[in-house]
């Protein structure tokens, strides 16, 4: 197995487009704590919905793996689109859950694409 090692550029490309698509999204209600750390995948996101917080790492090392930065970039977005869909996932997850938090969770979603349609620009 090869390992091919990621640089800081590729970090800092990486955090770029992650806090692009995050403000895109209107996510500023969680804090984004971003990461290069050793992990098995490009790119894995932790979401704390309790505390509002994100954790976000980027891969120092991948794995038979000849990255470009689209992949770089799609990972950013990949993730970020990930904590998009996290209150509802962790609603799903939940053993207690009742209708109006399914719906608040839904309603977040619509809400931040919503916001990102509106402020899209061409």
């Amino acid at each position: 197995m090869v390992m091919v090692k990621t640089t800081k550029k590729d970090f800092r490309l990486f955090k770029k487009h992650f806090m692009n698509w995050f403000k895109r999204f209107s996510l500023g209600r969680y804090e984004a704590r971003i990461f290069w750390a050793d992990i098995d995948s490009i790119a894995i996101t932790f979401t704390s919905e309790s505390g509002k917080i994100i954790s976000v790492s980027f891969a120092k090392e991948l794995q038979d793996v000849d990255y470009t930065k689209k992949m770089i970039k799609f990972a950013a977005r990949h993730e970020v689109l990930d904590i998009v869909s996290a209150r509802l996932g962790e609603c799903a997850r939940a053993r207690y859950v009742n209708e109006e938090e399914i719906t608040e969770s839904i309603h977040d979603i619509t809400r931040s694409i919503e916001f990102m349609l509106d402020n899209y620009k061409k």
